[in-house]
């Protein structure tokens, strides 16, 4: 074991073996700027944070590939990463509010399935959501989401479920983002993505350049995607490295840990919002303010 410190901005540490893997662990608001080339194959493995968006094409153009618009892949999250309503009532914050009142307070007047009818959180949180603006977590975005896609395979990969494909559509659109454009893959439609997964209730499936996971693991699903279409395109080179940014600490770390060894791998724990998954992040007060319109709106419309 070698510790060996390279020229990078003043907050990058990097430590890695000689061989076989090249691994490092940084935060950065923009990236890590290195004078080396970054392998450009499945020895590559990084855990890092950053505050920015602009880190994804930072890193990006420091890996050497041969052929980067097929070598390289980036993929994103949704919620929190691309678009956001925090601190607003069916945001990420309040949906992690309502898992906690579902096993700590289920009587609570305020859990989404105490006042819909038939329907699950996540039912509730994706039929709430259609009817709200989200705005981009950062002005530059769309922006950065189009650059990366006339360069490489962009997708995005959300904990939603295939039932939300209305809500997430119409939610990208009206912040200017398709993430159809360049997807990976072959930009047909495949019905063999199309999976039941109990966690949520709700359907897998991969269509228009979006990942619906339905709350399974993301790094399982993006490896098996990419060694699938690597076989049925005739392209072992396909993603040899992928970019992930996602603001859940621990998705970062579930794909780091099933691709790692098989796909070069950059992960990039976004922190441009405080984490929705943090108690001390959750409004209970402005949600409980929030659901009476809305509440008396829906049972209004039933009972008439």
């Amino acid at each position: 074991m070698k510790e060996k410190i390279m020229k990078f901005t003043p907050t990058i540490i990097l430590s890695f073996c000689l061989a076989p893997t090249f691994i490092l662990s940084a935060c950065s608001n923009a990236g890590a700027s290195s004078t080396t080339p970054l392998p450009c194959d499945s020895s590559l493995v990084i855990n890092t944070s950053s505050n920015t968006i602009l880190s994804v094409e930072s890193y990006a153009q420091q890996l050497s590939c041969p052929t980067p618009s097929v070598n390289i892949c980036t993929a994103f999250d949704i919620d929190n990463t691309l678009i956001t309503n925090e601190p607003n009532l069916g945001g990420e914050a309040w949906g992690n509010w309502q898992e906690y009142l579902t096993e700590s307070d289920p009587n609570n007047p305020y859990l989404a399935t105490n006042w819909l009818s038939n329907v699950g959180i996540y039912q509730a949180q994706s039929g709430i959501r259609f009817l709200i603006n989200f705005r981009p977590v950062e002005s530059i975005t769309a922006a950065s989401i189009a650059s990366l896609q006339t360069q490489y395979q962009t997708i995005a990969i959300s904990s939603r479920g295939f039932s939300s494909l209305a809500t997430t559509t119409r939610q990208l659109a009206a912040n200017q983002i398709d993430m159809s454009v360049n997807p990976i893959g072959d930009h047909q439609f495949d019905n063999s993505f199309l999976q039941q997964n109990k966690y949520k209730n709700d359907l897998k499936m991969y269509y228009d350049g979006i990942y619906y996971v339905a709350g399974s693991s993301k790094g399982e699903t993006l490896l098996n995607m990419i060694q699938y279409y690597r076989k049925k395109m005739n392209q072992p080179d396909l993603c040899e490295v992928l970019i992930m940014l996602d603001d859940t600490p621990s998705k970062i770390d579930d794909i780091i840990l099933n691709l790692k060894g098989q796909i070069g791998i950059i992960g990039i724990n976004y922190t441009a919002l405080p984490q929705a998954i943090n108690p001390a992040n959750w409004y209970p007060a402005l949600w409980e303010s929030q659901s009476p319109q809305l509440m008396s709106t829906i049972y209004n419309l039933n009972h008439q």
